[in-house]
């Protein structure tokens, strides 16, 4: 897989650690990361509703709802494709890594929420790999955004143990890091 990829997408079970990885590989990689989200227009959307990220107390309730944040943004996410296309987030994400492709190929996209299959498809077209994130005792629960993919769009699945030596173990079997 030493291909360096121009995208490594980060999938896995709620409260894995994924964000926390991404972080680490944009700290330690040598080249200049952008870090995505296909999540974040929801999140940015709930933000100026008044809804704050409190990534502790995600699965909370609200104390004005009886919903939390997650299950406020599934929500929102699920109706915004609904209504858009299915695509809505995924071409999102094609845009902005095009775009920077042509500015600077040597950046590297890291994204750290890739859920679905037309998410690790886009990412494939792109060149780039979906890492599997698997720490106990977090488990896929089964929920509508916390299902494993298929084994057939996942390139590597690694163990997320302490998050820098994690995310150098990352840049080194794609080829960043020697």
């Amino acid at each position: 897989m030493r291909h360096q990829p121009t995208i490594i997408a980060l999938t896995g079970p709620n409260r894995v650690g994924k964000s926390t990885l991404a972080n680490a590989i944009a700290e330690a990689a040598p080249t200049r990361v952008i870090l995505e989200s296909f999540a974040w227009p929801i999140h940015h959307t709930l933000g100026l509703m008044g809804f704050v990220r409190n990534e502790a107390a995600k699965d909370a309730p609200l104390p004005c709802l009886q919903s939390s944040y997650r299950d406020l943004a599934i929500a929102l996410g699920e109706a915004t494709r609904e209504a858009l296309g299915s695509d809505i987030y995924t071409r999102r994400i094609a845009e902005r890594w095009d775009a920077m492709q042509r500015q600077d190929h040597k950046c590297l996209f890291v994204l750290d929420d890739l859920r679905k299959p037309d998410e690790a498809v886009m990412v494939h077209q792109r060149r780039g790999v979906v890492i599997e994130l698997q720490r106990e005792p977090a488990k896929y629960t089964g929920g509508l955004l916390d299902r494993r993919l298929s084994p057939l769009l996942i390139d590597a699945s690694i163990l997320a143990l302490d998050p820098a030596e994690t995310a150098r173990h990352v840049l080194r079997m794609t080829g960043w890091l020697d």
